[in-house]
């Protein structure tokens, strides 16, 4: 997991918070593209099985475009400490499934540590080891939306709107993505969710429109699956870019990017622009502890308001709404009171349309209302009694709202 899978892994997150706050049953599920078939899956297998004879300090030969980042040395040294040179001459089906189960389990790690829990890893493989890909394309043939052309098996999606048609086996026996998601989406479907989000990176919007013409190919309806394309994060110190690669040596994993900012830091910096634009990820302001950075200003309100609450306690100072009736609200107190009773309605706006990046607005907006609140309004005063008592209501409203809305970002 690199720091660029992060902005994905934050909204995908924040997103199933926002609609169980609003009142839906969800499922946080990660597909796992382990077909055994996968380029990419070979190619990692293959980096990881040339690390582990380097250190063995045998020939090796490293794949062609293989990865090389750290990660890579990590499960290749854990292979090495559990069986020593027992696996020097193994071929790829014990490299392949034993390299991946390590790296998932460094990909859980990153994404607990994150905030980021998935009730089910959903293998690819596993719709092949159970027959529900053949399944999938046999019910596509029985339903009329394939056809073979020069030796291969087409999907007739330009029937649902696609740009073309596409192959789901072609000429030499190989199925393609496009075979295992026809089943990967039907199964989903089966076991009886109404709507599926898919939270996809900006190179995958091509596949939108023919993952959703399965849908409706299996006589589901398009409009119950919806997906989320994550655009590209550009992190920046020192006002340039810092460059980024998935394989390269010079790849930053997104637990480096924890160690730097801290958790709180990095999510809301990921979630302060709506996920459909591209964005600049600003780490000298995240490394900030100023008003400038704007996690430190939504929690320094939060510290503040209950430090606030404890010097009143501990003076004697009690809560109590009725004291709002003796005296007319400064306008400071209304704009606080107005942005406190909004965030059950930004839940539901964020849960409709999917923007949540709406919430890191407003927890800065909110902390901002209460600072002015604060600066314009004497809270505790032993003159007006009933005006602290309700004033200190009102502080704790704050709090309330604020930490729900930590909550929902995660």
């Amino acid at each position: 997991i690199h720091c660029g899978h992060g902005r994905g892994a934050a909204y995908g997150d924040t997103l199933c918070r926002v609609l169980d706050a609003f009142g839906h049953q969800v499922s946080r599920e990660f597909y796992v593209n382990d077909g055994l078939n996968s380029l990419q899956m070979q190619l990692f297998a293959l980096s990881v099985k040339a690390k582990y004879r380097e250190k063995l300090g045998l020939d090796y030969n490293f794949p062609e475009d293989g990865y090389q980042g750290d990660y890579i040395e990590q499960v290749a040294e854990q292979i090495l400490q559990e069986f020593g040179e027992e696996k020097k001459d193994a071929d790829l089906s014990f490299w392949q499934p034993y390299a991946q189960e390590l790296m998932l389990e460094l990909q859980r790690k990153d994404l607990e540590r994150f905030g980021v829990v998935f009730d089910t890893w959903f293998s690819e493989q596993s719709l092949y080891d159970k027959g529900e890909v053949d399944d999938a394309i046999e019910e596509l043939k029985k339903r009329g939306w394939t056809y073979e052309h020069e030796g291969a098996l087409w999907f007739k999606t330009t029937e649902f709107g696609d740009d073309k048609d596409r192959v789901l086996i072609r000429a030499n026996g190989q199925k393609t993505y496009i075979a295992s998601d026809v089943a990967y989406h039907r199964d989903k479907l089966e076991r009886g969710f109404d709507y599926l989000i898919n939270v996809w990176g900006a190179d995958h919007h091509g596949y939108i429109t023919r993952t959703r013409a399965s849908i409706e190919a299996m006589g589901y309806e398009g409009d119950r699956f919806c997906v989320e394309i994550i655009q590209i994060v550009r992190f920046m110190k020192s006002g340039k870019p810092v460059t980024m690669s998935k394989r390269a040596g010079e790849m930053v994993r997104l637990s480096e990017l924890m160690d730097e900012l801290g958790v709180d830091v990095a999510r809301f910096f990921y979630l302060m622009r709506s996920h459909e634009a591209h964005m600049d990820f600003d780490l000298d302001l995240a490394e900030e502890n100023s008003e400038r950075n704007p996690v430190y200003y939504a929690q320094y309100a939060h510290a503040r308001i209950c430090s606030l609450l404890s010097r009143a306690k501990e003076s004697g100072y009690e809560c109590d709404v009725q004291g709002f009736r003796s005296w007319t609200l400064h306008e400071a107190e209304q704009d606080l009171i107005i942005k406190i009773w909004d965030l059950a309605f930004e839940v539901e706006r964020c849960a409709s349309d999917h923007q949540v990046h709406r919430l890191t607005a407003y927890a800065i907006e909110l902390a901002r209302a209460y600072h002015n609140f604060y600066d314009k309004c004497r809270v505790l005063d032993e003159n007006a009694q009933d005006v602290s008592s309700a004033r200190l209501v009102l502080c704790e409203a704050t709090v309330s709202a604020l930490r729900a809305c930590f909550k929902l970002l995660g």
